[in-house]
């Protein structure tokens, strides 16, 4: 059945494939975006869309599935963010103005009642970190629509998560285990789901959430739209979960082989045993600032972090054994410049997105080419 679905969405038409190119990509005005979505569009800083979003967005509008593979860093959150929230129902009760718009309510005034309903649509994501990035996006999106979009991701307490789903939300962005926590405790029911999107769905998979995916889809109504993000489409990768989408378009933008053309690659031949001194020497040759080390485990990554604090050189862990409030102190140190230096695991490398990056350090080769890319 998998196969099937990869298979009707190769046969589609050749014109609902995007390829890489970016010359004549449609502006946003063009897309059938509504004002509303627009100005938020505006106000989040955006020209013109890339390429998985000029492919996406009209997809989306129609209200089709879609099997869309586009490389990390290439627009994907508001592919699928904007045609969506475009579309979606209000369900919710509104926020109060000081939590849309930065303002406090009137002194006086009454707080508004949740009514526990929704969500309308429901994010999967593999990671806290791409769940908050999404939830970003999501609320400067919300500030001009007035949708209600909560977020609940593990390694934090239960008790907000359980009061905003008790309030109501129209958008629901999530981790795999911490959903499937929620709904098993009934603090989240998904029976009115219209939208369903599976970010980085192949990492998903990769470290090991079907079974936790699988059974958030059965708590789902089956009429619903699905929007599937893969950094590939293989049927290796993501072939599993490819009948959770009917009669899908297809985007493709890069193969996944490909590196981004702004970015310098350079290799140091150098023994196991040489590369613990040279990392240092180089960062302090280069200067440290805004460079990001990915390590094989924890452990290393650990190990890392202290042998360039013995050499001067601030620098924070962030992987899989720390706590959120940990890896939230770490990205913010390393996003204000308070450490230079930022060293992360693998399973991790797609769940941050810093701008201004000065340097890329891959410690240990990636299993995976596509984890280097």
């Amino acid at each position: 059945m998998a196969q099937a679905a990869f298979d009707a969405a190769d046969e589609a038409s050749a014109a609902e494939t995007v390829e890489s190119a970016t010359e004549n990509l449609p502006a946003f005005d063009e897309l059938g975006l509504s004002d509303e979505i627009l100005r938020a569009i505006e106000n989040l800083g955006y020209t013109a869309p890339t390429p998985v979003q000029a492919g996406s967005i009209p997809v989306v509008l129609e209200g089709r599935d879609l099997l869309a593979a586009a490389q990390t860093g290439t627009g994907k959150t508001a592919a699928f963010l904007l045609p969506t929230m475009n579309n979606l129902e209000h369900i919710a009760p509104p926020k109060p103005v000081r939590e849309r718009g930065g303002r406090n309510r009137r002194r006086g005034a009454k707080k508004p009642e949740g009514n526990g309903r929704g969500p309308v649509m429901l994010v999967i994501t593999p990671t806290r970190e791409l769940a908050q990035q999404i939830d970003e996006v999501a609320s400067k999106i919300a500030d001009v629509t007035g949708h209600v979009a909560v977020t609940v991701v593990g390694g934090v307490s239960y008790k907000p998560q359980t009061a905003a789903l008790k309030y109501g939300c129209d958008i629901l962005v999530a981790t795999p285990g911490r959903l499937v926590d929620l709904i098993e405790q009934g603090a989240c029911h998904l029976d009115e789901v219209k939208v369903l999107v599976l970010d980085e769905a192949d990492r998903m998979l990769d470290m090991g959430f079907l079974p936790a995916v699988r059974r958030i889809v059965r708590e789902t109504p089956a009429e619903r739209q699905t929007l599937l993000f893969s950094a590939t489409l293989d049927e290796e990768a993501v072939g599993e979960i490819a009948d959770l989408v009917s009669d899908p378009a297809r985007v493709e933008i890069a193969p996944a082989t490909s590196t981004a053309e702004t970015v310098d690659q350079f290799v140091f031949p150098v023994s196991i045993e040489a590369k613990n001194n040279l990392l240092p020497e180089f960062l302090k040759k280069e200067g440290p600032e805004r460079t990001i080390v990915f390590m094989r485990t924890k452990h290393r990554a650990d190990s890392c972090c202290r042998r360039l604090e013995r050499k001067g050189i601030k620098a924070a862990a962030i992987h899989g054994n720390r706590s959120q409030a940990q890896r939230e102190r770490a990205l913010s140190a390393f996003r204000d410049g308070t450490v230079d230096v930022l060293v992360a695991t693998d399973v991790l490398a797609r769940g941050i997105d810093i701008s201004d990056v000065r340097y890329v350090v891959n410690f240990d080769v990636p299993a995976e080419p596509t984890d280097y890319i």
